[in-house]
């Protein structure tokens, strides 16, 4: 018997040796093979679950579309809610193209969706009885309408789609620039047509093209409802009419010299009759999309905006805006007594607003943000004012008594009659930290609700779901989970089904439960090579910025790490990130496989009235988290490198101007000089016919990330002094620079870094990527980036073969 325990107890050994042994490192292909779920919708009827599965990135054939964001790589996948096997029902991956945004039909038969098979993107149509895919437009749909499909019934469908020939910006955005370029320079060289592109200031904004159209699933046919492209459409609670924002343009104005980028919108009514016709109703700025609405009148609609552009001192603020549509008036609600930040309205055409009040605008800004039940009269009567702590946002109860809303940990009732407002009956174990179904901005969102689902306690493994009765019948029900991260993907009061997603050691899953959260089963596991990898080893720490503030920073040891031995370190930077450490440090794995430490650290922001801000508050948050890593006894103090990308690009030229404890420094797609960057085309937008409509440098820099403050005319000291470029002879750090020569932040900026090391011969590289943009697509300059940086870090830092680099 003693001799089997042995043998067992060295089979079990043996066993466990195995496991250790095929446990690897994480590599640059493991980055390449990643798959994710997307877009997780369950069937009106609760009886089936459709959902998006976006293939790896080495699977696709064509690169350079960004800003789709993988949906060109994306299928559609239906599984019977009540168990099966799932079936793509797209198959992309046969012609390189991808399959996204399914919605289900009202009778659950039939999924729109959109799809960019062809070469473009358009809308498509699938029957899961029959698995048959047909597409329904011709024309591109416009991806940025808000929503760009909307079913009306079980055989019509709206579509916001464009003009004859265009296509999607999101879809062409880095291949524009190669197609009009290559198009058009055998043009200049043949010399017998002209190439010319005009560009004009000081005129009404460009008015884009585009359509609403009506399509008839049954028989295929479409009909064109109005001209002009549509920013938002909101079908009518009756289906009888749609009420559009159509875009008239975006175009930079100042007030007290200070800028805002203005979205201007023409308010139109379509009614859905045999013979539509479209009404006009005025115009409004900056339409706040979540709070255009239907009350359920089906003849009145809400809307929090600006006035329509007039010049002025004063940027206008916010209002809420009621929006006849038999009587063609926009009348403000709100004008001059309180600057809305949301609205609500429930079954009976209550308007409750979230507003601070006022006479004045200094009042309205140090007032508190409370809900007020407001008439068309625009009589108000706070409904909060005694609460300590104050809803975000309410849905409205089913019962027509009222809203429902999560402050301090609870749900509370507000009652439009003249109740106080009160706590759902049960306290619950965990703190509610919002409501997560209906999920926010979904139309269920607006409707009278029996019951949510709650989102309680802290974050990952931490996270509790519950589903609450608003009106009080029954007992809170706890909802469990099929894995300590799983959380809520999507519901169906039919049954309650619900469907969970959530990444484990060994990959990503989808979950469907059984009726009432029982049985959970995976619907479908990616990633299944997350189980080969070491488990990486992280930890949050605390320490104290320069400033005196308590900050944390994330530190992942290196793969193989050895208690007591120290590590070359990388520092990767991004200013504004505090605390919140996103799960993009996976793609900084292979660092961690090469044997590095990486540290990322919180860079609180301050600009202020400070003229020298951001970049002289760039070492508070960074230099005291490298010497905390150092105490710790992980960091070689004499073996540091700093990294970062875009803005952290910026950060990382910001830094080695400042200090001089770094001995390599990786800059990829950074700003250098703010000047020279401001006002200059993004390299895909400068061959379009609008190119000057792309406004976002303008934003960024006087006040995004940048905080210039103004332009550099106005300015000019400010973006000296933040600039790197001007500090280019402090450098003593050798230098990498990584960019795209078609990156939005201009291949100019790495261009000019380089050139005033070069020009004082100092050490860099300048690694250029033909045909990339802001981050590097392809799979074959993906290995090279790493290859490079790789490289230039093992040159600089010098690893021993202790660290367990190759």
């Amino acid at each position: 018997m003693v001799v089997l325990r042995c043998f067992i107890l060295i089979l079990v050994l043996l066993a466990a040796g195995q496991v250790l042994m095929a446990q690897r490192a994480f590599t640059v292909e493991d980055l390449l093979r990643e798959e994710s779920i997307a877009q997780v919708k369950l069937s009106p009827d609760g009886r089936w679950l459709a959902y998006v599965r976006v293939r790896p990135k080495s699977a696709a054939e064509t690169y350079q579309k960004p800003f789709l964001f993988g949906k060109d790589r994306a299928d559609i996948w239906l599984v019977a809610a009540e168990g099966g096997t799932p079936r793509n029902l797209t198959q992309g991956l046969s012609d390189g193209s991808g399959f996204w945004q399914p919605v289900w039909s009202p009778d659950s038969t039939r999924l729109a969706l959109l799809s960019n098979r062809g070469g473009n993107v358009r809308l498509w149509l699938l029957d899961v009885a029959t698995a048959r895919l047909q597409r329904l437009t011709d024309l591109a749909v416009d991806v940025l309408a808000d929503p760009p499909m909307l079913w009306v019934s079980n055989e019509q469908l709206l579509c916001a789609a464009m003009a004859e020939g265009e296509k999607p910006r999101y879809l062409s955005l880095l291949v524009q620039a190669q197609e009009v370029a290559t198009r058009q320079w055998p043009e200049a060289v043949k010399g017998r047509r002209s190439t010319a592109s005009v560009l004009e200031s000081g005129r009404e904004p460009w008015r884009p093209r585009g359509h609403l159209l009506l399509v008839n699933t049954k028989d295929r046919s479409v009909q064109k409802l109005a001209d002009g492209p549509v920013q938002y459409m909101r079908l009518s609670p009756d289906a009888s009419r749609v009420a559009l924002a159509r875009s008239l343009g975006r175009w930079p104005v100042s007030y007290s010299g200070a800028l805002s980028l203005r979205n201007r919108a023409e308010i139109a009514v379509v009614t859905l009759d045999a013979r539509p016709n479209l009404r006009v109703l005025g115009r409004l700025d900056d339409i706040r999309g979540q709070y255009f609405r239907w009350r359920p009148d089906s003849r009145t609609l809400i809307a929090i905006a600006k006035k329509a552009y007039q010049p002025a001192e004063v940027e206008p603020e916010d209002e809420l805006f009621l929006i006849s549509s038999p009587a063609g008036a926009i009348r403000s609600l709100s004008e001059n007594r309180f600057l809305p930040h949301a609205v609500v309205v429930d079954t009976s055409g209550n308007l409750v607003m979230l507003a601070q009040p006022g006479n004045s605008r200094a009042e309205r800004q140090k007032a508190r943000r409370d809900w007020w039940l407001l008439d068309d009269a625009g009589t108000a009567r706070n409904l909060t004012g005694d609460m300590k702590l104050v809803p975000s946002d309410l849905i409205p109860v089913a019962d027509g008594t009222g809203f429902a809303g999560a402050a301090g940990g609870d749900i509370w009732l507000l009652s439009t009659g003249r109740e106080q407002p009160k706590r759902l009956a049960s306290p619950l174990e965990h703190k509610i930290r919002w409501i997560v179904w209906p999920a926010p901005r979904s139309p269920q969102r607006w409707q009278a609700n029996r019951q949510v689902i709650v989102e309680a306690g802290g974050q990952g493994q931490d996270r509790y779901f519950y589903l609450l009765s608003l009106l009080g019948d029954r007992e809170p029900q706890p909802i469990p989970k099929p894995s300590e991260k799983a959380t809520l993907a999507d519901w169906s009061d039919k049954g309650s089904v619900a469907a969970m997603t959530g990444e484990a050691r060994d990959g990503t899953y989808l979950w469907v439960s059984g009726p009432q959260f029982t049985d959970y089963r995976p619907v479908v596991r990616l990633n299944a090579h997350w189980g080969e990898i070491a488990e990486q080893k992280r930890e949050t720490f605390s320490y104290r910025s320069l400033k005196g503030e308590n900050l944390k920073g994330l530190l992942v040891y290196p793969y193989g790490y050895k208690e007591g031995q120290r590590y070359p370190l990388v520092v990767c930077v991004y200013p504004g990130m505090e605390e919140d450490f996103p799960l993009w440090d996976r793609h900084l794995y292979p660092l961690i496989s090469h044997g590095y430490a990486v540290l990322v650290p919180s860079m609180p922001l301050y600009p202020g009235d400070n003229p020298s801000a951001p970049m002289s508050g760039m070492l508070n948050g960074v230099m005291p988290a490298i010497d905390k890593v150092v105490e710790m006894g992980v960091a070689d103090p004499e073996r540091l490198a700093v990294m970062g990308g875009s803005y952290g690009g910026y950060a990382a030229l910001s830094l080695v101007t400042q200090t001089n404890r770094f001995k390599a420094a990786i800059a990829i797609a950074p700003g250098s000089d703010w000047i020279s960057l401001y006002g200059v085309f993004a390299m895909f937008y400068r061959y379009s016919t609008f190119a000057h409509e792309d406004l976002s440098f303008f934003y960024e820099i006087e006040i995004g990330q940048v905080q210039m403050k103004g332009p550099p005319w106005a300015e000019p000291s400010r973006y000296i002094q933040n600039s790197p470029i001007f500090y280019a002879d402090k450098v003593q750090t050798p230098v990498l620079i990584i960019q795209g020569d078609i990156d939005y932040v201009s291949i100019g900026q790495g261009e000019e870094f380089f050139m005033a090391l070069y020009r004082q011969g100092k050490p860099a590289r300048f690694v250029r990527y033909w045909g990339e943009g802001h981050s590097i697509d392809s799979p074959a300059n993906i290995r090279d980036e790493w290859k490079q940086m790789f490289g230039w870090l093992d040159e600089h830092l010098k690893p021993t073969s202790e660290t367990g680099m190759k």
